[in-house]
C-alpha cells in the first residue's frame, strides 16, 4: 500500500538571498511572486521568505537572517537546496504511519492552516529526507 498525497503544496528551498533567487526565476521563466500577504506573515527578524508561483507549484525561498535555524544550518553544511516539501493529505496522522511503516521517513511536522481567501482548511505533512537519503 502506498500513501496517498493530494497535490504537492509547495517546495522549501534554503538560499543565502530570496530576492536573488526569485529574480533568476522572474526572469528565465516570468515566474511572480505569489501569496505575499501569507509570505510577509511568515517572513520576521530571523528569516526572508518569497513565495513564487512556478506552474502549479509554489516555490517557497527562505532566506535565513539569524544563525542557528535549520535553514542556516543547511546552507552552512550543503549549500542552497531543498529544505522540505509541503503536501496535502486527507489524515495527517495516516499518512505518517504508513510513511513511517513503508520506507521508515518521519514526518517533520503536521498543521491546521486557513489563511483568509489563499487556502481551505486543510491537513499538511511536512517532508524532509535529511538522514534518509
Amino acid at each position: 500500500m502506498t500513501v496517498n498525497f493530494l497535490d504537492l503544496v509547495h517546495i522549501e528551498i534554503s538560499v543565502p538571498n530570496a530576492e536573488k533567487a526569485y529574480q533568476i526565476l522572474h526572469n528565465v521563466f516570468g515566474a511572480e511572486k505569489v501569496q505575499e500577504e501569507f509570505a510577509g506573515f511568515l517572513d520576521g527578524e530571523y528569516n526572508k521568505v518569497i513565495h513564487v508561483g512556478l506552474g502549479d507549484v509554489v516555490l517557497q525561498f527562505i532566506e535565513p537572517l539569524a544563525e542557528g535555524s535549520s535553514w542556516d544550518t543547511q546552507l552552512k553544511t550543503k549549500g542552497s537546496g531543498v529544505h522540505n516539501l509541503t503536501f496535502g493529505v486527507e489524515s495527517a496522522e495516516k499518512a505518517a504511519k504508513e510513511m513511517e511503516k513503508l520506507g521508515g521517513i518521519k514526518p517533520l511536522f503536521t498543521f491546521d492552516l486557513e489563511w483568509g481567501k489563499i487556502w481551505s482548511p486543510l491537513r499538511f505533512l511536512i517532508l524532509t529526507l535529511k538522514g534518509y537519503l
